[in-house]
C-alpha cells in the first residue's frame, strides 16, 4: 500500500529536558526508510524547547490547552502525513517501531499491540501486556472517521479512543512476538504519569499544571529557553529481559 509518510504526534507539558531528549532520539533512531516527522506541541508557557532538525517540528505556545483530548487533536492538526503514530513523550520506542508497525497493518488502516515492556526503574524492564495507547499507528482518514479523541480531560482518554476504534473495526490489536517488541512504557519517579492514582476523578491538565509550577519553583524542572540535545537515557536494548 502507499504510505506517503508517517507523522508521530507528541503532546507535552512540563517535562524535564531529558525526557524529551530521549523521545526525540528514539524518533531519530527509527529505521523506517520513508518520509517521517515528529510533531511536538508544548503548551507550558514556562518552557520553550529548542531543537533544529528538518524532521522534528516543535511548536511552543503560550496559551495552555485545558483539555487533554483536545490537545491530542490539536497536535494531530499540525501533522502533514497520512499515517499518524502516537508518540507519548515519556515512553521509549526501539528503532523498528515504525517499520514493524507499517508491515503489520490491520486492514491497511491501523496497527496496535498490547505487548511490550514496562520500566518501573531505570535498567529494570519487564515484559508486559496492557492497554498501551502509544503503540498505535493509524490512517488519518480512520482517525477522522471515528471522531478523533474525545475532548475530555480524564486519564481514560486513551481507553475511550481505543474503544471507538474497536466499535468501528472490531478487535484490531496485533499479537507481537518477543523478537518484534518495540515499546517500553516508562514510569519515571521524577515526572508525572497520567495513569497514576493521582489523576483518579481529577482534571489531568489542571493537576499537572500545579505539579509543574511547584517543581519549577523548587528547581526540579528546567524553565525558560531549553536547548535539547537528543540522547537515550541509556541503551535500552542491553537491559531487555530474556524471552
Amino acid at each position: 500500500m502507499n504510505i506517503d509518510g508517517i507523522s508521530c504526534y507528541c503532546a507535552t507539558y512540563g517535562r524535564p529536558k531529558f525526557i524529551l531528549e530521549n523521545s526525540i532520539q528514539c524518533f531519530l533512531n527509527q529505521d523506517w526508510p520513508g518520509q517521517k516527522e515528529l510533531v511536538i506541541l508544548n503548551d507550558c508557557k514556562h518552557q520553550k524547547f529548542i531543537f533544529d532538525h528538518p524532521q522534528v517540528k516543535i511548536l511552543n505556545i503560550e496559551d495552555k490547552i485545558p483539555i487533554l483530548g483536545k490537545k491530542f487533536n490539536e497536535t494531530i492538526k499540525l501533522c502533514k502525513y497520512n499515517f499518524l503514530a502516537a508518540w507519548e513523550d515519556d515512553d521509549t520506542f526501539l528503532s523498528h517501531r515504525l517499520s514493524y508497525s507499517t508491515s503489520n497493518l490491520y486492514k491497511n488502516l491501523i496497527f496496535h499491540t498490547y505487548d511490550g515492556f514496562v520500566e518501573r526503574q531505570p535498567k529494570k524492564l519487564i515484559r508486559k501486556s496492557s492497554y498501551f495507547h502509544s503503540t498505535h499507528i493509524l490512517d488519518k482518514n480512520l482517525f477522522e472517521d471515528i471522531g478523533m479523541y474525545d475532548e475530555v480531560d480524564v486519564r481514560s482518554v486513551d481507553v475511550k479512543f481505543m474503544l471507538k476504534i474497536k466499535k468501528k473495526l472490531g478487535a484490531y490489536s496485533h499479537k507481537t512476538s518477543y523478537d518484534n517488541l518495540f515499546y517500553i512504557y516508562s514510569w519515571l519517579s521524577n515526572s508525572y504519569h497520567a495513569s497514576s492514582e493521582n489523576f483518579v476523578n481529577k482534571s489531568i491538565s489542571k493537576t499537572v499544571e500545579k505539579q509543574t509550577i511547584r517543581k519549577i519553583d523548587n528547581g526540579e524542572i528546567e524553565s525558560g529557553k531549553i536547548k535539547l540535545v537528543p540522547k537515550l537515557r541509556y541503551n535500552f536494548e542491553n537491559f531487555l529481559p530474556k524471552a
